[in-house]
């Protein structure tokens, strides 16, 4: 048996230090999964943090929310 996914999530998080050599901005972009696992004692597992996968990209240049609008 696989795991099956629950959800995927994005976590939109501010950056204290941002590394402006990069192209990194103020604002960082992380893509989770969760999955079910088959287990009883341990029933979900937490996938992630994933660079790629996000709506708005990794490194936005803006804070721009209309992607999660639905």
């Amino acid at each position: 048996m696989g795991q099956q996914a629950i959800f995927g999530m994005d976590v939109i998080v501010y950056e204290k230090n941002p590394k402006k050599h990069k192209g990194e901005g103020d604002v960082n972009v992380y893509h989770y999964v969760v999955t079910t696992t088959g287990r009883i004692d341990l029933p979900y597992c937490l996938h992630g943090p994933f660079t790629k996968e996000t709506l708005m990209g990794h490194w936005p240049q803006c804070l721009d929310l209309t992607p999660y609008e639905s």
